[in-house]
Protein backbone atom coordinates (compact mmCIF):
# COMPACT_ATOMS: atom_id res chain seq x y z
CA UNK A 1 0.00 0.00 0.00
CA UNK A 2 1.29 3.42 -0.91
CA UNK A 3 2.47 5.60 2.22
CA UNK A 4 0.08 8.09 1.24
CA UNK A 5 -3.11 6.20 1.63
CA UNK A 6 -4.51 5.12 5.02
CA UNK A 7 -4.81 1.25 5.46
CA UNK A 8 -8.72 0.61 6.05
CA UNK A 9 -7.86 -2.33 8.20
CA UNK A 10 -5.05 -0.97 10.94
CA UNK A 11 -6.50 2.98 10.36
CA UNK A 12 -3.83 5.10 12.09
CA UNK A 13 -1.95 2.67 14.12
CA UNK A 14 1.22 4.01 13.16
CA UNK A 15 0.42 6.84 15.06
CA UNK A 16 -0.50 5.51 18.06
CA UNK A 17 2.87 3.53 18.32
CA UNK A 18 4.56 6.83 17.57
CA UNK A 19 2.58 7.87 20.95
CA UNK A 20 3.41 4.94 22.71
CA UNK A 21 7.27 5.22 21.66
CA UNK A 22 7.07 9.23 22.94
CA UNK A 23 5.69 7.74 26.13
CA UNK A 24 7.77 5.36 26.89
CA UNK A 25 10.98 7.79 25.96
CA UNK A 26 9.44 10.17 28.22
CA UNK A 27 9.17 7.58 31.20
CA UNK A 28 13.23 6.58 30.29
CA UNK A 29 14.37 9.96 30.49
CA UNK A 30 12.81 10.50 33.63
CA UNK A 31 13.98 7.74 35.29
CA UNK A 32 17.78 8.49 34.57
CA UNK A 33 17.31 11.95 35.57
CA UNK A 34 16.03 10.68 39.37
CA UNK A 35 19.32 7.88 38.67
CA UNK A 36 21.53 10.84 38.02
CA UNK A 37 20.44 13.31 40.34
CA UNK A 38 20.61 10.69 43.32
CA UNK A 39 23.98 9.81 42.26
CA UNK A 40 25.02 13.77 42.05
CA UNK A 41 23.64 14.19 45.72
CA UNK A 42 23.54 11.15 47.64
CA UNK A 43 26.94 11.57 49.08
CA UNK A 44 26.69 15.27 50.27
CA UNK A 45 27.15 16.50 53.64
CA UNK A 46 25.36 19.62 54.84
CA UNK A 47 28.52 22.33 54.67
CA UNK A 48 26.69 24.56 57.73
CA UNK A 49 28.81 25.74 60.61
CA UNK A 50 26.64 25.86 63.48
CA UNK A 51 26.94 29.57 65.04
CA UNK A 52 26.61 28.25 68.53
CA UNK A 53 29.37 25.84 68.50
CA UNK A 54 31.41 26.67 65.40
CA UNK A 55 30.80 22.54 64.46
CA UNK A 56 30.48 21.60 60.63
CA UNK A 57 26.73 20.16 60.39
CA UNK A 58 27.35 17.35 58.07
CA UNK A 59 24.28 16.23 57.81
CA UNK A 60 23.40 13.43 54.85
CA UNK A 61 21.22 14.08 52.07
CA UNK A 62 17.77 12.89 52.37
CA UNK A 63 14.36 13.16 50.45
CA UNK A 64 11.78 16.25 51.98
CA UNK A 65 8.89 17.60 51.02
CA UNK A 66 7.39 21.08 51.67
CA UNK A 67 5.03 21.26 54.71
CA UNK A 68 0.99 21.06 53.02
CA UNK A 69 0.29 24.11 54.64
CA UNK A 70 2.72 25.68 52.14
CA UNK A 71 2.03 24.33 49.06
CA UNK A 72 0.61 27.94 48.00
CA UNK A 73 -0.36 25.97 44.60
CA UNK A 74 3.08 24.89 43.63
CA UNK A 75 2.98 22.24 41.02
CA UNK A 76 3.46 18.48 42.49
CA UNK A 77 7.57 18.53 41.62
CA UNK A 78 8.13 22.19 43.57
CA UNK A 79 7.32 20.36 46.06
CA UNK A 80 10.22 17.80 46.87
CA UNK A 81 13.82 19.12 47.52
CA UNK A 82 16.92 17.36 48.23
CA UNK A 83 17.82 18.27 52.13
CA UNK A 84 20.00 18.19 55.21
CA UNK A 85 19.09 15.44 57.67
CA UNK A 86 19.35 17.52 60.53
CA UNK A 87 16.60 19.88 59.41
CA UNK A 88 14.40 20.84 61.32
CA UNK A 89 15.92 19.70 64.71
CA UNK A 90 18.48 22.52 64.30
CA UNK A 91 16.77 25.50 62.82
CA UNK A 92 19.39 27.76 61.93
CA UNK A 93 19.56 28.92 58.55
CA UNK A 94 21.94 27.94 55.94
CA UNK A 95 21.59 24.02 55.84
CA UNK A 96 21.70 22.89 52.27
CA UNK A 97 19.09 22.61 50.08
CA UNK A 98 18.79 21.44 45.86
CA UNK A 99 15.54 21.82 44.06
CA UNK A 100 14.36 18.95 41.77
CA UNK A 101 13.34 19.70 38.10
CA UNK A 102 10.01 19.00 36.81
CA UNK A 103 11.35 15.82 34.64
CA UNK A 104 12.95 13.75 37.35
CA UNK A 105 10.42 10.80 37.80
CA UNK A 106 9.82 11.16 41.49
CA UNK A 107 8.81 7.53 42.12
CA UNK A 108 12.01 6.71 41.26
CA UNK A 109 14.42 9.28 42.75
CA UNK A 110 12.12 7.94 46.09
CA UNK A 111 13.13 4.63 45.67
CA UNK A 112 16.33 5.38 45.30
CA UNK A 113 16.32 7.15 48.64
CA UNK A 114 14.95 4.64 50.38
CA UNK A 115 12.63 4.53 53.50
CA UNK A 116 15.42 5.72 56.08
CA UNK A 117 16.31 8.83 53.91
CA UNK A 118 13.06 9.77 52.74
CA UNK A 119 10.64 12.35 54.37
CA UNK A 120 7.62 13.07 52.36
CA UNK A 121 4.02 14.19 53.63
CA UNK A 122 1.89 10.90 52.85
CA UNK A 123 -0.17 13.19 50.80
CA UNK A 124 2.46 13.97 48.57
CA UNK A 125 2.81 10.27 48.39
CA UNK A 126 -0.42 9.58 47.39
CA UNK A 127 -0.60 12.49 44.92
CA UNK A 128 2.01 10.75 42.83
CA UNK A 129 0.72 7.20 43.56
CA UNK A 130 3.61 6.66 45.33
CA UNK A 131 3.48 3.69 47.57
CA UNK A 132 6.09 1.41 49.11
CA UNK A 133 4.55 -1.61 48.56
CA UNK A 134 4.03 -1.39 44.80
CA UNK A 135 7.38 -0.50 44.11
CA UNK A 136 9.63 -2.68 46.17
CA UNK A 137 8.92 -5.45 43.13
CA UNK A 138 9.65 -3.35 40.57
CA UNK A 139 12.82 -2.23 41.58
CA UNK A 140 13.80 -5.86 43.25
CA UNK A 141 13.92 -5.15 46.16
CA UNK A 142 11.65 -7.25 48.85
CA UNK A 143 12.96 -6.45 52.21
CA UNK A 144 11.69 -2.57 53.05
CA UNK A 145 9.80 -1.49 55.95
CA UNK A 146 7.37 1.14 55.90
CA UNK A 147 9.20 4.79 57.52
CA UNK A 148 9.19 4.72 61.30
CA UNK A 149 8.00 8.65 61.23
CA UNK A 150 4.58 8.91 58.94
CA UNK A 151 4.32 12.47 58.14
CA UNK A 152 0.25 13.36 57.59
Amino acid sequence: MPHTEVDEIDGLQWSKRLSEQEIQRTLNSGVENAETLYDSYKDHKCPLVSRATSVVCSGRTILRSVDPENREGREVHKLFFIGCSRYPRERQAGHMIFGIESDVNLPTLIQLFGVERVHIHQVYLNEIGFSWEDHTEHFGISNLKQPLIDRP
